[in-house]
């Protein structure tokens, strides 16, 4: 459950950064990026992706990471993702994806 609560927070600070992105880079990169400093507690470089909003829901994250057990956090640094589909429009992009551990499809606005 707490696996779940993770990715679920994960996806919505994912959501608010690709909005907040003001250049437009590709939303597979910025998504990749993003979902693997999180996957590697790597708050720090996770925050390069995020809004101003979201940044302070990553310390919360950090926070929350720390209480899962040693098991969960290394089956999370394991974890590969795909990306499915990106739609874009002029301010945001919505990412579909998925991954090794989780095969459920998630949508990031």
């Amino acid at each position: 459950m707490k696996h779940l609560h993770f990715f679920t927070v994960s996806l919505f600070l994912l959501a608010l950064a690709l909005a907040g992105c003001k250049a437009h880079p590709d939303p597979r990169d910025v998504s990749i990026k993003f979902l693997t400093a999180i996957q590697q507690a790597n708050y720090a470089e996770a925050k390069n992706y995020a809004t101003d909003d979201s940044k302070a829901m990553l310390d919360a994250l950090s926070s929350f990471q720390k209480m899962l057990p040693e098991s969960s956090q290394e089956k999370i640094k394991n974890e590969k993702f795909i990306i499915r589909n990106v739609w874009e429009s002029d301010s945001f992009a919505v990412v579909t994806y998925a991954s090794d551990i989780d095969t459920v499809g998630k949508i990031l606005k």
